[in-house]
């Protein structure tokens, strides 16, 4: 064909569905006006396969309140303007969606601008005490009340959540307090709705959820997994104190069936992701060094020094670990656990965890900020490497995460 422009919508469609990445997206829609109607056609169906890294404020002569977006595609940078998320933590999703944590929370996507407010964060074991000091209030919101903010789909709905009244979305916050650390809210609730454990008295926090099917996946400090089901949450009523109870899905494990290695002073953090087909927990060890006279360097202060993996085998419901990850990608940090085949992304390397600094009980140590414990970590070596080496990454509020960008 001589002209490329006369290809039929449909094929160009087709073609469009294929791109990985939202730059190509973009090149191939500004090529002519067919293309452009094409790709106009299914841009509410396309997504990119890959993630994108938002990150940290620049408040230095920055005026349009721009951040970075980091294209590992690419290896470019983007700009956007997004002065609603500058000073408050954010945690990133898979379904467009930013969750912003300030006094009523709210979730954003950074494309479209459209923004959908959440009730005001439960701080579950204190009161909320009014601050005038934006920077005061972000941290009082991060150390006493939320550790984690993650978006789920609610796929009974029959919606995919990345319109922009959000519906078919539920967002779940993991709390500081051991007796209630897991609440969920859809858009226009009015209150946040509490899970309670599946055993108690439970001392042990929930780490991540996932969903999973018509399941949504609780993984508890103590290895142990709880379900609640999706059609439980539709029944949630917005009255003070409503709760759902959580359902056992995987027992915590003896320490002769699972054990993970520690040693030294360490920080753990834990993961649960969904990976095509497989259940897995991500454990990621951090070693910690502290001077009270500031002689260790930030880089030193905490880091990352490697990952386990356990898949559930879902017969014993037992967790086996795992040394390879085949041809798949996993994504973690202050966002939801993600997994890509690595195959289908440009510049992603296959059987590596990639994580983001997501240490916020030491971003207030005098003198330090987080954001620098980044790279990915090769499950064949052992091994952690760079992947950004740009700037805009130290913060006291919101260091660099993970995103999937949708129109």
């Amino acid at each position: 064909m001589r002209n490329w422009s006369e290809l039929n919508h449909d094929l160009l469609g087709e073609i469009v569905l294929k791109l990985a990445a939202i730059e190509d997206f973009v090149y191939f829609s500004v090529v002519c006006r067919s293309w452009n109607r094409a790709s106009s056609l299914v841009k509410c169906t396309w997504k990119p396969t890959m993630p994108y890294l938002l990150l940290a404020k620049n408040e230095f002569q920055n005026p349009k309140f721009l951040r970075k977006v980091y294209s590992l595609s690419s290896d470019r940078c983007y700009k956007l303007s997004l002065p609603h998320t500058f000073r408050f933590r954010c945690w990133g999703s898979a379904f467009g969606w930013i969750v912003i944590q300030a006094g009523p929370s709210c979730i954003t996507n950074p494309f479209t601008n459209a923004r959908i407010r959440l009730p005001f964060v439960p701080t579950m074991w204190c009161e909320v005490t009014p601050l005038d000091n934006e920077d005061e209030l972000a941290t009082f919101y991060r150390q006493v009340t939320t550790r984690k903010l993650v978006v789920i789909q609610d796929v009974e709905s029959g919606n995919d959540g990345g319109n922009d009244g959000g519906n078919g979305l539920i967002v779940f916050a993991m709390h500081t307090n051991w007796k209630r650390s897991l609440a969920f809210a859809r858009p226009g609730d009015l209150t946040w709705t509490s899970v309670v454990a599946p055993r108690q008295p439970f001392t042990f926090r929930a780490a991540d959820v996932v969903r999973r099917d018509r399941l949504v996946l609780i993984l508890y400090e103590d290895s142990s997994v709880g379900y609640v089901e999706l059609s439980d949450l539709s029944k949630s009523i917005n009255l003070e104190q409503s709760s759902v109870q959580a359902k056992e899905f995987v027992p915590s494990p003896s320490p002769g069936d699972f054990k993970p290695r520690l040693s030294g002073m360490h920080l753990l953090e834990m993961y649960l992701v969904d990976s095509f087909g497989s259940l897995l927990m991500v454990l990621r060890h951090k070693s910690t060094k502290w001077d009270p006279n500031g002689e260790v360097s930030e880089d030193e202060v905490y880091k990352t020094v490697r990952f386990e993996v356990f898949g559930i085998d879902f017969k014993t419901k037992k967790w086996d670990r795992l040394k390879d990850l085949g041809d798949v990608a996993l994504f973690v940090g202050d966002n939801q656990s993600m997994s890509v085949r690595a195959s289908d992304c440009r510049n992603c390397k296959s059987n590596c965890i990639y994580f983001t600094d997501d240490c916020d009980e030491l971003w207030d140590l005098p003198g330090y900020a987080g954001g620098h414990d980044m790279g990915f970590y090769d499950l064949e070596d052992g091994k952690i490497y760079q992947f950004y080496k740009g700037g805009n990454v130290h913060s006291t509020h919101c260091t660099p995460f993970w995103f999937v960008p949708h129109f």
